[in-house]
């Protein structure tokens, strides 16, 4: 089994960061605009509509960051991710459970995932098993792409994030270990606070659409 890397401490986390190509700024603004989307539901708004949102709008903010520094948006049967220049990287993005953004924690994804995720994990999987059985360094066009999750949870007093390395899926298809953890800087709420809409229901599951004929 896999053992988790942790990244907790700031000076880690931009370092582990880097490696990907990425710094914390544009992470964190996503995480924050999607937090923000949703508490600018109302009543009025579909019951659904906090948990979409929330995703939507981190997601658009992440690619929204990434694609002027050459990143490029996916969508493959319902899977939306963005893309690293070279290819080697690709995140999506999912709301997580309590212990999403607690370096202690053992997080979840809050809803079931689809076929696409499974996919990308049983690639991460055969990834790393082929980073630790060799005995060289892996020649540069032998890597392939590893997904990761900017997975985020807010409850009452701030939003939290982390962007990890999935390797799992329990049985009810939620993922439910990582490699790797990125623990982003978390976010207090305004003191004033605002209420969080429910119930939370989210978009978190990639499916596959066919057309009838």
């Amino acid at each position: 089994m896999l053992k988790t890397v942790i990244h907790a401490e700031q000076e880690d986390v931009d370092a582990a960061l880097a490696r990907l190509g990425l710094t914390a700024p544009p992470l964190m603004r996503s995480v924050r605009a999607g937090y923000l989307s949703r508490i600018s539901r109302t009543a009025n708004d579909a019951p659904i509509a906090a948990g979409f949102y929330h995703w939507n709008e981190t997601l658009r903010t992440l690619r929204d960051e990434l694609v002027v520094l050459g990143w490029t948006r996916v969508d493959e049967q319902m899977f939306s991710t963005i893309l690293s220049p070279d290819g080697r990287i690709a995140i999506s993005v999912s709301s997580g459970d309590e212990a999403t953004g607690q370096p202690r924690g053992f997080p979840r994804t809050k809803r079931d995932k689809g076929p696409r995720t499974a996919d990308a994990i049983y690639a991460n999987v055969e990834q790393l098993d082929l980073f630790e059985a060799a005995p060289e360094p892996i020649p540069e066009e032998e890597v392939e792409c590893l997904t990761y999750v900017l997975l985020f949870h807010a409850d009452a007093t701030e939003p939290r994030a982390e962007l990890s390395l999935p390797v799992s899926m329990d049985e009810k298809d939620h993922i439910d270990s990582w490699r790797e953890r990125i623990i982003l800087r978390s976010q207090p709420l305004d003191p004033e606070g605002a209420a969080m809409p429910e119930p939370d229901f989210g978009p978190d599951i990639d499916i596959d659409v066919q057309r009838r004929a």
